[in-house]
C-alpha cells in the first residue's frame, strides 16, 4: 500500500539571527512511503479498522484501491494499493525475500 500525505509534505522552519530574521527555509519531507505486508490486505479492511473513531473523515474508492483519511486542519493521508515498479530490483528482491503479498 502506498501512503501519500497531501498536506505536510513540506514544513517551514523559521530562524532568527539577532534582530535580523532570515526568510523561511523549506524542509522537504518524503510524501510517499511503502507499507509491505505478508498478508492480503485491502483498503476495505483498513477502512473497517477505523470504525467510528472521532477526528477522522474516511472516503473509500474500493474499485480504485484508494482510501483517504481526513484529519484535523485539512491534513489527509491517501492509502493506495500499489505495485512495485518492474525496474526497482532492490525493492522487488526485498519483497520476494520477505514474502510480501500487499504493497
Amino acid at each position: 500500500m502506498k501512503l501519500s500525505g497531501k498536506k505536510g509534505t513540506e514544513q517551514s522552519k523559521k530562524k532568527s539571527v539577532g534582530k535580523a530574521k532570515k526568510a523561511s527555509e523549506v524542509i522537504k519531507v518524503p510524501g510517499d512511503w511503502l507499507y509491505m505486508t505478508p498478508q492480503e490486505i485491502g483498503v476495505r479492511q483498513i477502512y473497517e479498522a477505523f470504525g467510528e473513531q472521532d477526528g477522522y473523515e474516511l472516503e473509500i474508492w474500493e474499485d480504485a484501491g484508494v482510501l483517504e483519511i481526513g484529519m484535523s486542519e485539512g491534513a489527509s493521508v491517501d492509502i493506495e494499493t500499489a505495485q512495485i515498479h518492474p525496474k526497482d530490483e532492490v525493492t522487488a528482491s526485498f519483497a520476494a525475500e520477505h514474502q510480501v503479498k500487499t504493497v
